[in-house]
């Protein structure tokens, strides 16, 4: 078999020849030239088959390698067999060619903040400590002098203000809270604070504004307010 190295020395050879004496001139005939593909080529006597058209010969791609047989001096600068004819592997595919990644989605907007939720309704009933008569004061920023009368019930309360005019509403409760549900149907959300003297009893009661989403922060924070009043009554123990 007539290798690729060995048409590489063949053409350093000639190109010794060529330097030292001229232009190297080749026969013009071969008896393989007439071979057109490489399986006729390899299969007969003393041919092989040449990946590209030789150089000298007859310049095609079937050369034959026996001087004695007749064959002329070429050189193969591709893959000369004569054994095996192997086809050059086919280009990749198109599919197989990775895909581009995909650009980054972008980020989702955040999500706007919940509105906060209404308290949850108290207990329709009065704490049992709380019901009964009482007499007090507005005690907030701008408060209405004069005496104001508290009357408590298990499920109401009737506020007498000091010019004579009532408020009416059914009372809610927990431990601290102290809600008052008005014939409207708005909601004045209270806080408040039961202290024991010696022969009193004392009722610090800060309610919101009717309408009002939120309970007064504190009863400080309720005094200087303009959305809520704060009270503070008296009870005489039976």
């Amino acid at each position: 078999v007539f290798s690729v190295s060995c048409a590489m020395k063949l053409f350093v050879l000639v190109a010794v020849v060529v330097a030292l004496f001229g232009v190297v001139t080749f026969a013009q005939t071969d008896h393989c030239a007439p071979y057109n593909n490489c399986a006729d080529c390899i299969s007969a006597q003393y041919c092989g088959w040449c990946s590209t058209p030789v150089i000298g010969g007859n310049g095609t791609q079937c050369a034959g390698f026996n001087p004695n047989n007749g064959s002329t001096t070429f050189i193969c600068v591709g893959t000369y067999s004569t054994t095996s004819c192997s086809t050059p592997p086919p280009p990749p595919s198109p599919s197989s060619t990775p895909s581009p990644p995909s650009p980054p989605s972008p980020p989702s907007p955040p999500s706007p903040p919940s509105p906060p939720s209404p308290p949850a309704p108290l207990p329709p009933v009065t704490p049992s400590n709380l019901v009964g008569k009482w007499r007090g004061l507005q005690v907030n920023n701008g408060y209405l002098a004069g005496e104001w009368d508290l009357v408590l019930t298990e499920t109401n309360a009737t506020i007498t203000r000091p010019d004579g005019k009532v408020i009416y509403g059914a009372t809610s409760s927990s431990a601290t809270e102290l809600d008052l549900t008005l014939p409207n149907g708005q909601v004045a959300l209270g806080i408040f604070e039961l202290d024991y003297g010696p022969v009193s009893l004392f009722l610090t009661w800060a309610l919101s504004n009717p309408g009002v989403s939120t309970y007064p922060a504190s009863f400080q924070a309720a005094m200087s307010s303009t959305t809520a009043t704060v009270y503070n009554f008296i009870q005489i123990k039976q």
